[in-house]
């Protein structure tokens, strides 16, 4: 049960904290997140370059022209996987070419968003490349048997290096209480499946 993947074990046994940027803005920004996380013995991250916004307005990362510059500064800091939102087939060869370049300096985690729980050409664009794992985030809005079903799709295209995050469901509640996260489903997804579990 669970995967290595450029040095770093994903399974029951391995924490592993994804702590970074929700969207990409500067080399400045990034270059301190990684170096914090250095500092605390963290060599995972999240860095969201194509982030998805529920306004249009709000700022949703700087796209593919940043990524030379995420992966070569995660190499720098010996940060070994960076988790890479993608919402877009495009942006999956635009990951791959990035990382190409820099050396693969680092390591890349694909991540499919809540949003994209159920887009169904892009979880099979996931599974189809086999280099990278996939962190699949719980679609907001659907039953955990169609979440699971989702990440088949991946794995069904060839990809099982999948982890399978619990990032809560909608409410109306309101802030703070946007997303409530049921950690009984922990052991729940534990039991239904091979893939190992975050929050």
């Amino acid at each position: 049960v669970g995967f290595s993947y450029n040095g770093v074990r994903f399974d029951e046994r391995s924490v592993n904290v994804f702590a970074g940027l929700c969207a990409v803005d500067n080399p400045h920004n990034v270059d301190r997140m990684m170096g914090a996380l250095a500092a605390q013995g963290l060599v995972t991250t999240r860095m969201g370059a194509y982030k998805p916004r529920t306004s249009p307005y709000d700022f949703q990362g700087l796209g593919k022209d940043c990524l030379p510059w995420v992966f070569e500064l995660a190499g720098k800091h010996g940060v070994k996987v960076v988790a890479m939102e993608v919402t877009n087939t495009r942006h999956i060869d635009e990951v791959h070419a990035a990382l190409a370049a820099s050396g693969r300096a680092t390591g890349v985690m694909l991540q499919v968003g809540t949003r994209n729980a159920q887009n169904f050409e892009l979880l099979k664009a996931v599974g189809q490349q086999r280099e990278l794992p996939v962190l699949f985030k719980r679609g907001m809005g659907i039953s955990l048997e169609e979440s699971l079903n989702a990440c088949e799709y991946i794995a069904s295209e060839g990809n099982p290096n999948i982890v399978f995050c619990l990032r809560g469901v909608k409410t109306h509640l309101g802030e703070p209480h946007r997303n409530l996260v049921d950690f009984a489903h922990v052991p729940v997804v534990k039991r239904l499946t091979r893939m190992p579990v975050c929050v």
